[in-house]
């Protein structure tokens, strides 16, 4: 009998041993569950802080979108948008020459307020420039340049044939001519200023440049065989300070061919540097015409936008 006691004595306290042991390995693994519980939700909490900074950002870029589309900086709309689990609004909005903004966003009870500046993006400066050589007053506002040799000449022609289609009836006219049994060769250039210079010092732009003209035998005597046009259009720096700007050529293109037929090439796109100024425009021209023969080039509706 005592040893049997003795036996159960033992069982006991390996129960509570046991039963011990139990207690302390599940008091560790509520212990790694609560820490577990409390990191995930101080991970969520961080997630949800992120994203309410970026929706607040998200507010930023409506407001930019607003001004950048003529929005008046003080009549920028509060309205509340809706952008995955969260949400964003621009809260106030002031200035004149700045527009100073505050924005917040929401998500999971997580608020982002802050206040910034929006600036209105530059576009560029923009303006046009057209010659249709309505009357004498405009036409006399070219100026001869530089010209080789004397065998022609540059001027105004008024019949109705030798203006540009839509145009206002006049044109400008630079012929070679040969009155003898030799080549003649004219060549410079003429130019004017513009009432509206290119100034990009607030930005590139880009320049959509037009043109009608028509080449014509115009022979008395006899026809021109393979002559020999060049007019190139460029944009000029009366100062001197930028090199000009080519707009048009009409070398490799067969606008010159003396079908006495007016012609629109294709519009042509250019773009000005940044820090340039432009206040004239230019034509130079070498026209030649072949012995007892005379070719004459017309100029009509020069157009530029920018």
């Amino acid at each position: 009998m005592k040893t049997s006691g003795k036996k159960t004595q033992q069982g006991a306290i390996t129960i509570i041993v046991v039963f011990i042991v139990v207690v302390i390995i599940t008091g560790m693994v509520i212990s790694m569950l609560s820490s577990s519980s409390a990191t995930l939700n101080d991970g969520s909490q961080q997630v949800f802080q992120s994203q309410s900074n970026y929706l607040a950002e998200s507010a930023i870029e409506r407001a930019a979108y607003h001004i950048n589309n003529a929005t008046a900086c003080g009549s920028i709309p509060t309205s509340t948008y809706n952008l995955g689990s969260g949400t964003f609004n621009i809260v106030t909005s002031s200035g004149t020459t700045e527009c100073l903004v505050t924005v917040k966003g929401m998500n999971n009870g997580f608020v982002n307020t802050f206040s910034t500046i929006v600036t209105l993006a530059s576009s560029g400066p923009s303006g046009s420039y057209k010659e249709e050589f309505p009357s004498v007053a405009d036409f006399t506002a070219w100026t001869q340049g530089a010209t080789s040799k004397t065998q022609g000449a540059w001027g105004r022609d008024a019949t109705a044939n030798y203006a540009a289609s839509g145009s206002l009836g006049t044109s400008l006219v630079i012929y070679a001519e040969s009155t003898g049994n030799q080549k003649a060769t004219f060549s410079g250039d003429i130019w004017r200023t513009i009432t509206d210079p290119v100034d990009t010092t607030s930005g590139e732009a880009t320049l959509n440049f037009s043109l009608a003209l028509m080449s014509d035998d115009g022979s008395a005597s006899g026809v021109p065989s393979n002559p020999e046009q060049l007019i190139n259009i460029s944009l000029i720096d009366s100062t001197g300070t930028y090199a000009d700007l080519e707009l048009w050529t009409s070398k490799n293109q067969n606008y010159m061919d003396n079908t006495a037929t007016w012609s629109e090439p294709p519009g042509t796109i250019t773009t000005v540097p940044v820090n340039r100024v432009y206040d004239a425009i230019e034509v130079y021209y070498k026209i030649s015409s072949p012995k007892r023969s005379i070719v004459l080039v017309y100029l009509d509706d020069l157009s530029l936008n920018w």
